[in-house]
């Protein structure tokens, strides 16, 4: 798991939620995805979502194994807290997160407090990648047993070593280890899984 850069929402994209909420208190809920059926000049709101989220030429990466969207599978949205827990977030910004299909399963509608968030949680410091097999553990440095347990629950409950996972990390590791010096980052930096390289 990598970072994730959380850019602030579209102008508009306020109003949407303040509508949203609005319609819940209501009582008129629309049918559908509002994310895919509310638009706003012309693009859906998960269009702007995956085109704004992102600082600017960033790939499409998925916030939570930083596999490459389109590529591994197509681009999702994923509810932090999920929207059957939590109605009213279904369209708060700092809930949403680009996901590929594979993490979002894994997730499914559980939401513990205590996994590491990309967008919250120095994950970089506390997620380390075994080049070796490919699996992704709690870094060496986290010695505190309940931060080690948070750790390996985010990792099983987004389900990070999924065998297909495990075994991209491994091939982009041995094939970053067997380049010229010189086109190891830029390699490891076009993705996915740029975490190797942190």
């Amino acid at each position: 798991m990598k970072a994730f850069d959380r850019q602030p929402p579209p102008p508009f994209w306020a109003d949407r939620v303040c509508r949203w909420v609005d319609l819940l208190v209501r009582g008129e809920e629309p049918r559908g995805n509002k994310l895919h059926d509310w638009s706003e000049e012309k693009r859906t709101l998960a269009e702007w979502f995956h085109d704004t989220v992102r600082p600017a030429g960033e790939g499409a990466f998925c916030a939570y194994c930083d596999g490459l969207l389109d590529a591994q599978s197509p681009p999702s949205i994923d509810h932090w807290i999920p929207q059957s827990v939590c109605p009213p977030l279904a369209l708060w910004w700092g809930n949403l997160f680009p996901a590929c299909y594979g993490c979002q399963m894994a997730k499914g509608t559980r939401w513990p407090a205590a996994w590491l968030r990309p967008d919250v949680d120095d994950v970089e410091a506390l997620i380390a990648c075994d080049p070796a097999t490919g699996r992704l553990e709690p870094a060496a440095t986290v010695l505190d047993e309940a931060l080690r347990r948070r750790v390996e629950d985010t990792l099983d409950g987004l389900g990070l070593n999924r065998a297909g996972l495990v075994r991209e990390r491994w091939r982009i590791s041995r094939s970053l280890l067997s380049g010229p010096i010189e086109s190891l980052l830029d390699r490891a930096l076009e993705g996915p899984y740029r975490f190797l390289v942190t």
